[in-house]
Formats: C-alpha cells, sequence, structure tokens
C-alpha cells in the first residue's frame, strides 16, 4: 500500500517537502477536489519560503523551506487536474495507487484537448423529420 507520503515522493517531491504537505500544510488527496490550479502555485511557494523562524543549534535562524521542483509543481497541478476528472467527470474515486508518473503524462494530454476545445459557433436546427432524415442520409 502506498502512502500519500510516498506518492508525493513518486511524483518528484523532496521527502521534507512532501512531509511539509501532509504535516504542516495538512493536504490530503481528497483536498484536491476543491482547489484550483493557482492554489497549487502557492502551496509549492509555502514550501519553498514558509517564513518564520526555526532552531538550530541553539540558533533561531529564517526557516530555509524545502526546495520543490517546476516539474513536481507541473505534476501536483495535474494530480488536481486528475482528481477532478475522476470525481466529476467518471464519478470514480481515486487512490494512491493510480496517481504514476505514466498516468499524470495521459492526464497532460488530455488536459491539452480540454484546454484546446472550442465550442462550435452555430449549430443548425433541423425544423422537422425531414431535414433530420436528409442530414442522415
Amino acid at each position: 500500500m502506498t502512502t500519500w507520503i510516498q506518492t508525493l515522493q513518486n511524483i518528484g517531491f523532496s521527502t521534507a517537502a512532501a512531509n511539509n504537505i501532509v504535516s504542516e500544510q495538512n493536504i490530503q488527496l481528497e483536498d484536491f477536489v476543491d482547489l484550483k490550479e493557482e492554489d497549487i502555485t502557492v502551496i509549492c511557494n509555502a514550501i519553498r519560503k514558509p517564513g518564520g523562524d526555526i532552531t538550530r543549534s541553539n540558533r533561531r535562524i529564517p526557516n530555509p523551506g524545502a526546495s520543490v521542483s517546476a516539474l513536481a509543481e507541473k505534476r501536483l497541478k495535474l494530480l488536481r487536474f486528475m482528481v477532478q476528472h475522476y470525481i466529476f467527470q467518471i464519478n470514480r474515486s481515486l487512490t494512491n495507487l493510480h496517481i504514476t508518473k505514466e498516468n499524470l503524462s495521459v492526464m497532460a494530454e488530455l488536459k491539452n484537448m480540454e484546454d484546446s476545445h472550442k465550442e462550435p459557433e452555430s449549430i443548425n436546427m433541423m425544423k422537422t423529420t425531414t431535414e433530420m432524415i436528409d442530414f442522415l442520409c
């Protein structure tokens, strides 16, 4: 069984960054249902520069935070998309086992397709059954 912290590490987060997400920010997989893409950027920035002080060698120093790569941040944004896709579009639950780099790559392709979709400018309405039959034949 893969834990949430292991899942975060598998998609590119360091141990310190994964622990920050789970322990300090208290973010679990189900929380991604309500997040926006901008929220992921805020979360990653909070890990990088959390603010405040910590104690090292009996001295107070500014909290150095933890590094978060651009790739890990991108994958976390894709994870948000994946969670919302599973819940709202295909009505299935998502587990840590579904969250792999490969599945996130598939989600990236799907997100690109959805983002580039354009609604038709107009839809021709058929007024009679005869028009529909002519259209279908």
